[in-house]
């Protein structure tokens, strides 16, 4: 008998891959590494994939992998999403992903600003009828440690995850690279909502999203890791676009 049609839910990155079946845990992999054999042994033939993606060639390359696999390729686009965008034309698939998902799959009622703490970090303010005003981007740890090594004399490369969290300042030029990503982090969620208070006209609700939000600790905000993955999948299920 055959086996039933799968719906996976598949969002690239500018530096991984996640996959989503069904509740299941994220899986996570190197977008530089998709191949027919990593992907193997998390697909079977069958599976519809509902894709998003900000890596035009990555998302050709699991095009054609997922076919070798048999397996059913389904992009999902911004403008599927109905978003009332700043600017819809060139607003990125990930941001619209976003702010769909605090509308839809959280269901925020209130103003809110998204923070999805990625290789880039992202900020966007939304209005409480759900219309986006526009945002901020700036480079993610990883990118500001890179640039801060290659670009300077003696600053070393560091990778994060090797200080507490809870250290204020760092006592060796390591720490004190890291920590100062940390703090930059905190700082940036400060000043959005400090702007999304004056802008918005309310206190609004901070979303944090994205493989960094983990070293944010804040109260009374909202943080899910893979939001964009659970809006995708709320989307497939109540939009009727599953034929």
């Amino acid at each position: 008998m055959p086996s039933r049609s799968r719906n996976i839910y598949i969002k690239i990155g500018n530096s991984q891959l996640a996959l989503l079946k069904a509740s299941k845990k994220v899986i996570e992999l190197p977008v530089k590494d998709i191949s027919k054999s990593a992907l193997s042994g998390h697909l079977r033939s069958g599976d519809r994939l509902w894709v998003a993606s900000v890596v035009p060639k990555a998302s050709s390359r699991l095009r054609r992998n997922s076919k070798s696999l048999s397996c059913e390729f389904k992009e999902i686009r911004a403008s599927q999403l109905s978003i009332q965008a700043a600017y819809p034309k060139t607003l990125g698939l990930d941001r619209t992903l976003n702010i769909y998902s605090c509308c839809k799959f959280l269901q925020v009622r209130r103003p809110f600003v998204i923070i999805d703490m990625g290789s880039a970090i992202t900020v966007d303010f939304v209005q409480q009828n759900g219309k986006h005003l526009g945002g901020w981007i700036c480079a993610g740890p990883r990118l500001a440690l890179e640039a801060l090594h290659q670009k300077t004399a003696l600053l070393p490369l560091v990778k994060m995850g090797h200080v507490q969290q809870k250290k204020k300042f760092g006592r060796t030029t390591k720490d004190c690279l890291e920590i100062g990503q940390i703090q930059t982090l905190y700082g940036l969620c400060q000043r959005a909502e400090e702007v999304g208070l004056r802008v918005l006209k309310k206190k609004p609700k901070i979303v944090l999203t994205g493989g960094w939000s983990a070293y944010v600790q804040l109260p009374r905000i909202i943080k899910m890791k893979h939001l964009a993955l659970q809006g995708m999948k709320y989307f497939v299920e109540h939009s009727g676009v599953i034929s």
